[in-house]
């Protein structure tokens, strides 16, 4: 099961979004319940990994939130609403939304519901090689990867 938590950034400068967004998830997914969980935060459960992909990037899109996807088991039997709901990827999924709040230029983050802890040892997640956070460029290479080198004129 996957579980989003959905939270508005910079809500206490902005108007209240939720209601706007509620709208247009139950278009998106008909068949899905997301529900306001706390102040400015969204909460729903989905079965479906292409629902998750298309909730995320729909949600990410507007600009306004971040997006914890706690991944893993939902204690049964499923409650009518997801505020009611508890087990690992409900755990996950506030973690996840934690990581995203702190991650900076990504607002979000997947957990697996697991241990709803990271592991020892484990590191933060950093940029794939080759990207760039919004606003900022790369230096431009050559193909082959390498660097120009300067031309030299004999003459």
């Amino acid at each position: 099961m996957y579980v989003l938590t959905i939270d508005q950034r910079g809500s206490s400068t902005d108007v209240d979004r939720v209601p706007g967004l509620l709208a247009e998830l139950a278009r998106l997914l008909p068949g899905a319940t997301f529900e306001r969980s706390v102040g400015d935060e969204l909460q729903g459960v989905l079965q479906s990994p292409a629902e998750v992909v298309d909730t995320a990037l729909h949600v990410l899109r507007d600009g306004h939130w971040y997006v914890g996807i706690g991944v893993g088991a939902v204690d049964r039997p499923l409650p009518a609403s997801p505020r009611e709901g508890s087990g690992p990827a409900f755990v996950a999924a506030r973690l996840a939304v934690e990581r995203a709040k702190a991650a900076g230029y990504v607002p979000l983050a997947v957990a697996a519901g697991t241990a709803g802890t990271p592991r020892r040892g484990a590191t933060p997640a950093r940029p794939a090689p080759g990207t760039a956070p919004p606003g900022h460029r790369l230096p431009r290479r050559r193909e082959s990867g390498r660097r120009p080198t300067p031309r030299r004129y004999c003459g």
